[in-house]
């Protein structure tokens, strides 16, 4: 399990796991998609925004405190990394967040970070 104290000492070189159940559920809902990940984010999350916040459907297994977020940025935007910090801490009060290393990525077409806060934080 993921805690506040680890996340914030995370390397980003390690993968981060899933709980079983919440894994199994993932590889169902990407195998549901035939290979159409990246169009069921555009067209489902994503949409016409440039960015968007949302929970985590199949987030991380972390400590019962914590929410896991992402944030998702349309390909046809492109953020500095000041305009993403900038962003998440307009949201959320502390927050611990990052973009997974490529070789972690399990979607790689479009940019996202994953957003670690403690319950009953700003949104």
């Amino acid at each position: 399990m993921l805690t506040w104290d680890f996340l914030k000492r995370y390397d980003h070189k390690q993968k981060l796991y899933r709980k079983p159940e919440i894994e199994e559920k993932y590889i169902a809902h990407v195998q549901s998609l035939n290979g159409e990940v990246h169009e069921y984010i555009m067209n489902n999350i994503i949409k016409s925004n440039k960015y968007v916040i949302v929970d985590n459907t199949f987030p991380y297994d972390i400590e019962e405190n914590l929410e896991h977020k992402l944030l998702w940025i349309n390909p046809d935007t492109i953020l500095e990394e000041d305009e993403v910090d900038k962003i998440i801490t307009s949201v959320f009060g502390e927050t611990i967040y990052f973009r997974n290393v490529p070789k972690n990525q399990s979607v790689k077409g479009i940019a996202h970070y994953h957003i670690f806060v403690m319950k009953n934080s700003k949104l």
